[in-house]
């Protein structure tokens, strides 16, 4: 019991030493007052979440996932499109547009043998959700396709992001 209340509290402290810095840090805000500073993303006794979150890479200037141990705390999105109107308002999202990949086609003479199909999710940036679908692929052909096996990873992704956003980062 002692170690466990030990490994809080050194996770506690931790989370308290990387929240305590001033602006005086040279620390990069967002648009709405978040860093935009690249975290230092490494491993915390005591900090065993494995959860998918996103952070700003100041190097590449882009927002880029990551698996989160859940004791950072400064720099640390919950999902891509809160990093990207913050932090990078230009980038683009193309695996969140269009139609989903790989739709399994009802008039497709193709044998069952020959497609597995199986159900997926792909955003519709109209309706800003994220839709069931069946996909008759191992793998979407195009890696960057709007296609998620789970509704999770769909959200996450792309949650929040409108179609009128989309247009304007390709127009731009």
């Amino acid at each position: 019991m002692r170690l466990l209340a030990s490994l809080l509290a050194a996770c506690a402290f931790t989370a308290s030493l990387l929240t305590g810095r001033s602006t005086a840090d040279h620390v990069e805000k967002g648009v709405n007052g978040t860093e935009c500073k690249t975290p230092i993303i490494e491993t915390v006794p005591g900090c065993a979440a494995s959860v998918i979150r996103f952070y700003y890479d100041e190097e590449y200037n882009t927002c880029k996932s990551f698996i989160w141990n859940g004791c950072l705390l400064k720099g640390i999105f919950n999902l891509l499109h809160d990093c990207v109107s913050t932090c990078n308002p230009g980038q683009s999202v193309p695996f969140c547009a269009g139609g989903p990949a790989n739709e399994c086609s009802k008039t497709s003479g193709e044998s069952a043998m020959t497609m597995m199909k199986r159900k997926a999710y792909f955003y519709n940036a109209t309706s800003r959700t994220c839709e069931e679908y069946d996909t008759c692929a191992m793998a979407p052909a195009n890696e960057n396709g709007n296609h998620f096996p789970t509704k999770t990873n769909c959200e996450l992704q792309c949650g929040g992001f409108s179609a009128a956003e989309m247009q304007a980062i390709v127009a731009s």
